[in-house]
């Protein structure tokens, strides 16, 4: 880390005859075999700028010398503060099946099982197995470099284990076009089921022209909304003063959620929702979804659009509905469509709350992690925590408790040290306060940097907070116009 930039290296599994080192790892076995003139295989590889390529040839993981010939150039690169593994083009697509694998490397790395020795050729299981293994191989080095620390590994490409490896995922990619951005959405529904829990997209698109200005903002306001946040292409300009964007952003709230109950952190708009028939006509997930279980996110995925229909899911008959968490704040019903302004310089894409749940949030700049020993970039401590309920229009039904619980944990050790800490809100509404309840079980050992918790209550509800449990300050109104109480 340089003046607290964390630094990410883009790697790919494949050397080009040009590499300084590719007739060291032919020498050494550590590429596939071509069974047909018993010599390394070749392929044509993307080489340079677009559509540029040249001879070159894949890495076998399965050889000793192909994975400890990356595990040590991984290790380089963590050595001289590359902090974070892209691990790119690593789906293996190669042009013939029957390339065999040397299947040698340390049993501590893969264990072939009896008789396979047999069936060297890659094959699909041996595209699937070299993805985890090239993913693997930098894990392990990340590791080998900073013990105990918690590896961020990118990966294009993944099968069913390789996440226990790589922490994020991406589509690959995109063409730069309003169906290309509507599509994301169906792709992002489909990886948090699969328990990729940081996923995102090319904000804007990778491939393609320019998007014009409309399109990138509207892309911009939908990708915050994902776990993972990404402005990437290749068509950048000479006038960009910013570079790429890769940063996974999400509160570690809705992803701890996840790796604990398997609840994908991006939902189907009909999930826990399956009583109600109308979301089963919205099948094909592209145009609005949960983000956890407290909001509904939709996108705008036209020119020139200023209204969108969107559809408020009904769980039962005491489902209290939703608000509008954009001008004109207004409560909705469940149940219903509903037309939702969106003009794009005004009130953004769709995004509503549920009525009687909550958001925990943080401060809007960058902090330090809890577990992070340096703070070379003298960035604010994370000492501020601050939860958004959205109680009823007016009172609770049968003074009904509503509680969110989220989870928190020192932002930097490895998963086997880990301890996670979980604090949970619940509130009361009448008309004219809302009660509220705030408990904490740091029984794991992580204890929270942050000591008193402020309650933002939505725009233009201006109820008073109470407890019988802690002490209520008024804070009066945020920034945004929104009042504040802090408990202490």
């Amino acid at each position: 880390m340089y003046v607290g930039m964390r630094c990410i290296a883009n790697v790919k599994p494949y050397l080009v005859s040009s590499h300084p080192e590719y007739q060291k790892l032919k020498d050494a076995g550590g590429l596939f075999l071509d069974p047909h003139s018993k010599e390394p295989a070749v392929i044509k590889l993307w080489s340079a700028g677009g559509g540029e390529r040249a001879n070159g040839g894949h890495i076998d993981f399965t050889s000793e010398a192909g994975y400890i010939w990356w595990y040590n150039g991984i290790k380089k690169l963590a050595e001289v503060g590359i902090d974070c593994m892209w691990n790119d083009n690593n789906e293996y697509t190669i042009p013939d099946d029957e390339w065999e694998c040397a299947l040698n490397v340390n049993k501590d790395v893969l264990e072939v099982p009896e008789g396979l020795e047999k069936r060297p050729q890659v094959g699909l299981w041996g595209r699937s197995l070299h993805t985890e293994l090239n993913v693997k191989a930098s894990h392990d080095a990340l590791l080998a470099v900073n013990p105990g620390s918690r590896p961020f590994v990118l990966t294009r490409s993944a099968t069913a284990g390789t996440m226990r490896y790589a922490c994020s995922s991406w589509s690959g990619d995109n063409i730069t076009s309003w169906d290309s951005m509507r599509g994301s959405t169906a792709l992002g529904l489909n990886a948090g089921f699969s328990l990729m829990q940081c996923y995102g997209h090319d904000i804007g698109g990778f491939e393609g022209p320019q998007p014009d200005p409309e399109l990138l903002l509207r892309w911009v306001q939908f990708g915050i909304y994902s776990p993972r946040f990404a402005i990437n292409c290749f068509k950048t300009g000479e006038d960009n003063s910013i570079g790429d964007v890769i940063e996974p952003w999400m509160h570690p709230s809705i992803t701890h959620l996840s790796h604990q109950t398997a609840s994908p952190p991006q939902r189907w708009i009909g999930w826990g929702y399956e009583s109600d028939p109308e979301v089963w006509k919205l099948l094909d997930g592209e145009k609005q979804y949960w983000l956890g279980d407290s909001m509904v996110v939709g996108g705008v995925f036209e020119a020139g659009a200023s209204k969108v229909k969107f559809y408020l899911p009904k769980a039962s008959d005491d489902d209290e509905g939703y608000l509008n968490l954009n001008a004109p704040y207004q409560y909705l019903g469940a149940g219903q469509w509903v037309d939702l302004d969106v003009e794009w310089h005004g009130a953004g894409i769709p995004i509503l709350g549920k009525v009687g749940r909550a958001v925990a949030v943080g401060r809007d700049v960058q902090v330090l992690s809890p577990g992070e020993k340096e703070n070379v970039a003298n960035l604010p401590l994370d000492d501020h925590q601050g939860v958004e309920i959205f109680p009823p229009q007016k009172a609770s039904r049968d003074g009904k408790w509503h509680e969110t619980t989220w989870y928190e944990d020192d932002g930097t050790s490895a998963s086997t040290k880990n301890k996670i800490s979980s604090y949970t809100i619940a509130y009361s509404a009448a008309e004219s306060e809302i009660k509220v309840k705030f408990s904490k079980d740091e029984s794991s050992g992580f204890q929270a940097p942050w000591k008193s918790l402020v309650v933002i209550l939505p725009f233009g509800d201006l109820r008073k907070v109470v407890s019988e449990d802690t002490k209520v300050v008024d804070l009066g109104l945020s920034a945004e116009g929104k009042k504040q109480y802090e408990l202490s």
